[in-house]
């Protein structure tokens, strides 16, 4: 039950983050809307930008299932999370984009194949934006 409340809470604290960073861009503060969801990576899910840079999707989806133990709203808030990185990011960062939005479809779809008890029309819009993203390269 405890588990359960903290990773909720760890999932709308990290909602907030990502929240905050859009209102940092909007105020043209790109920079610091990148620090506060990186910040958030470190705070709420103790990952490093450079560590989730360096992994394959493969690896990362491996590494968050299996040492990290993520739930599944956790690995798609995270998704969530990479996707708003991506949109962040300065378009002349276009393989970093390309990685970020890459993984949150990677993360995205493996949390679809898996919960097949829930259906998400959030979700299915995602995963679709996300490959209309990468199908047109960004």
């Amino acid at each position: 039950m405890y588990r359960r409340d903290y990773i909720l809470k760890m999932i709308e604290e990290f909602a907030r983050a990502v929240g905050t960073a859009f209102g940092l861009k909007n105020e043209g503060r790109d920079e610091d809307a990148l620090n506060e969801i990186r910040g958030a990576y470190k705070t709420w899910f103790a990952l490093d930008g450079a560590a989730i840079t360096a992994m394959s999707s493969e690896e990362f989806l491996k590494f968050l299932t299996d040492e990290k133990q993520f739930t599944l709203k956790q690995i798609s808030a995270l998704a969530e999370g990479l996707k708003a990185e991506a949109e962040l990011l300065p378009d002349t960062s276009i393989i970093e984009k390309q990685d970020r939005y890459s993984k949150a479809l990677f993360l995205l779809e493996f949390v679809d194949m898996t919960d097949t008890s829930t259906y998400s029309p959030e979700r299915q819009k995602m995963i679709s934006d996300l490959k209309m993203i990468l199908m047109n390269d960004l």
